[in-house]
């Protein structure tokens, strides 16, 4: 059984807040119970294919035309220095998942 608590803070700012986040949970399964959203039966197939869909959202140009706008708003609202440095750690954590040269 896995559940979320819709009060939870990182909840409520990635999905929560999101169009269609809750009813994106809704659709693979979880159901609103006591404060929280809970998968009460796991339908492998149907989570595949919610995975799949998501996936192929993260691709359409639409989607990655607002991520672009999103990151420029953020950039403006941030000093140059603060960016910087933001952008240095994104960097290195991208590195980080690189494997090393043999």
């Amino acid at each position: 059984c896995r559940k979320v608590s819709l009060t939870n803070k990182a909840f409520r700012e990635r999905v929560g807040s999101v169009p269609g986040g809750v009813d994106f949970l809704y659709a693979v399964g979880f159901e609103p119970m006591h404060g929280h959203l809970v998968l009460q039966r796991r339908d492998t197939a149907l989570l595949w294919v919610g995975k799949a869909a998501l996936q192929a959202a993260q691709e359409s140009l639409a989607y990655r035309g607002s991520k672009e706008a999103l990151q420029l708003r953020e950039a403006l609202q941030l000093s140059s220095s603060e960016y910087a440095a933001e952008e240095a750690a994104r960097r290195q954590a991208w590195l980080q998942k690189v494997p090393d040269e043999p």
